[in-house]
């Protein structure tokens, strides 16, 4: 089982839970009612939540071409502050991972290794068009475009939402019935890298608002997949603060 800086980038994707599940609504074969972009997103952000503490537990099945393996994950974010994780392996910290917003870190304690750098070096290398602001979105579930640079289209059961820049375009399916996320993905024009993440299983918080507690992601480079993510969460808690330890050992090795 080995553990790369790119395996953990895929981390970021992630998202939490709460308790009640939501049922997929009805309806799924008919094109939706014409609304505007300003409208569609108003009720996307109607169903979002904003706590200042997020924390979870995460249970992770990994696919490469190269090997499958099952991890437990932690996550802990304090909003607009930081983002940390770990990754266990039969109880023993394999991993952790600690995103500011502006830099990355990550200690891989199996290779006695870490590196640590700027978040924006960090996703142009890998051709990521997130920032932390973006990352902070999609682990509550609800990813970030641009009202005034969105273009819709209406598909059955579904609004189809695209925002198109330089080199990248996000694009995002929203039930019709509830505009909940089903579906989002990225691709990256020169690279050829595409990620995509589905979400299922809505669990309701409160009477408003809801969350997926089941995800699945892909990323595929010039068409061919390099990872696949099975996510479920549990023990989820909102707005408990909790410490966010993050020290990197004198003796491992920086590889960036």
């Amino acid at each position: 089982m080995k553990f790369s800086p790119l395996l953990f980038l895929a981390f970021f994707f992630l998202g939490v839970s709460s308790c009640g599940v939501f049922h997929a609504t009805s309806g799924a074969g008919k094109f939706p009612k014409k609304r505007s972009v300003s409208y569609v997103q108003k009720r996307l952000n109607k169903n979002r939540i904003n706590p200042v503490w997020v924390s979870a537990k995460i249970r992770l099945s990994v696919e490469t071409p190269e090997q499958h393996f099952k991890l437990v994950s932690y996550l802990r974010m304090k909003r607009d502050s930081a983002i940390w994780m770990n990754f266990k392996k039969f109880g023993i910290e394999a991993g952790r991972l600690l995103i500011t917003p502006d830099s990355a870190f990550f200690i891989n304690r199996l290779e006695r290794t870490y590196f640590a750098e700027r978040l924006t070096d960090l996703a142009q290398a890998y051709s990521l068009p997130v920032d932390f602001e973006q990352l902070q979105a999609l682990l509550l579930g609800y990813p970030v475009l641009s009202e005034e640079e969105v273009e819709m289209q209406r598909l059955p059961g579904t609004y189809k939402l695209v925002e198109t820049r330089s080199d990248f375009s996000d694009t995002l399916h929203l039930d019709a019935t509830s505009f909940l996320p089903r579906t989002w993905s990225v691709e990256h024009f020169s690279s050829g890298l595409q990620a995509s993440m589905d979400f299922e299983n809505y669990q309701k918080f409160d009477r408003n608002r809801f969350f997926s507690y089941f995800r699945s992601l892909e990323t595929f480079e010039k068409a061919e997949t390099q990872l696949k993510l099975k996510l479920q969460f549990e023990k989820v808690e909102l707005d408990v603060p909790l410490s966010l330890p993050f020290v990197i050992p004198e003796r491992y090795e920086r590889i960036r």
